[in-house]
């Protein structure tokens, strides 16, 4: 989570990704990466308040070597401070 980073290492950042596309409500292939965008206070709380946990059915799926059987995608669990989902 470094805010410094590469253009190319963000782009490998899922947790960076969904930060800024939930703060703004949009994605920008290039204007979601510049600097001053990355250094963003709230987008780095945001950013730093992700977890990711891999799922192990999806990542079968999504190196099935056969292309009907292969899938990409996620799900999203966002908690509330109230503890609420």
């Amino acid at each position: 989570m470094d805010p410094n980073a590469s253009r190319e290492t963000l782009d490998h950042s899922i947790m960076y990704i969904f930060a800024v596309a939930l703060e703004d409500g949009t994605w920008h292939h290039v204007k979601s990466y510049t600097k001053m965008r990355a250094k963003r206070k709230s987008t780095l709380k945001i950013w730093r308040s992700i977890k990711t946990h891999e799922d192990r059915k999806w990542t079968k799926k999504y190196h099935n070597p056969n292309p009907r059987k292969k899938a990409f995608g996620a799900k999203v669990i966002i908690t509330l401070n109230n503890g609420k989902k």
